[in-house]
């Protein structure tokens, strides 16, 4: 099979799956996907550990919480053991990371954007309270562990210059993580929830152009689009109880 070929047919089954997501919810195309109802790209299936048909309902949900926690963590502490691999080995390592990141993040975003507000509101309330969380959870656990594991191979390769005397770790895409997680808690209004738990970002960068400028991609790519969605789910919430005592 040819480079085209496979990309093209990984094209088609995440477009297939796209559109079985907006039909049926997340959770309800995660369980075709595991029961082999759905097809989807085998991308998506080794990041939601799927590879394997999963016939029984409760190993399907297992595999769903596992791959949450689980994949995120081995890909973390996989990155740090590259860090000390030659840079070649390196760069073998990082593709499918990259790949894998790319493509369930274009599954993720391709569920509800680029369609207009008013679609987008529909498709929304025809979602469980479960999809809307595990789609919302997704879309923060992957684009961050992805930013993370670029930014660590930056900071260990001295692409990216910390600020500061502090000592880089051995578990710096760890601390790249929490990096950005405590940019999308500070990018919370209101709560203002990084001072209040004393919080404190793990890496400090010192050009504008190296790390500090990753981060505003992850701002533009990730915070951006996650706020003005809550928005339209605040404005779909309160639609529906004005429906309801109307």
């Amino acid at each position: 099979m040819s480079v085209d070929t496979f990309v093209r047919d990984e094209h088609g089954r995440a477009t297939k799956l796209i559109q079985e997501g907006l039909n049926s919810g997340p959770l309800a195309a995660y369980r075709k996907v595991a029961q082999r109802k759905v097809d989807a790209p085998w991308a998506v299936k080794l990041a939601t550990l799927t590879l394997l048909r999963i016939d029984s309902d409760a190993a399907v949900w297992t595999c769903l919480v596992t791959s949450m926690v689980v994949v995120p963590c081995a890909l973390l502490f996989g990155t740090n053991v590259l860090t000390d691999a030659p840079l070649a080995v390196q760069l073998v390592g990082m593709a499918p990371i990259a790949f894998v990141t790319l493509a369930v993040s274009f599954v993720l975003y391709g569920l509800v954007f680029g369609r207009n507000r008013r679609e987008l509101m529909r498709l929304i309330g025809g979602w469980s309270v479960w999809d809307r969380a595990y789609w919302m959870a997704l879309m923060v656990i992957v684009p961050t562990v992805g930013f993370a594991i670029l930014t660590a191979f930056g900071v260990s390769h001295h692409l990216f210059g910390l600020a500061g005397n502090k000592p880089q770790t051995d578990d710096v895409s760890f601390d790249a993580l929490n990096t950005y997680l405590w940019n999308l808690a500070h990018a919370v209004p209101l709560l203002d929830v990084t001072d209040t738990l004393r919080w404190k970002t793990s890496l400090e960068f010192r050009e504008w152009y190296g790390g500090n400028l990753l981060v505003l991609v992850y701002k533009i790519a990730l915070i951006v689009p996650l706020l003005q969605l809550a928005s339209i789910m605040l404005r779909r919430l309160l639609a529906d109880e004005r429906s309801a005592t109307g």
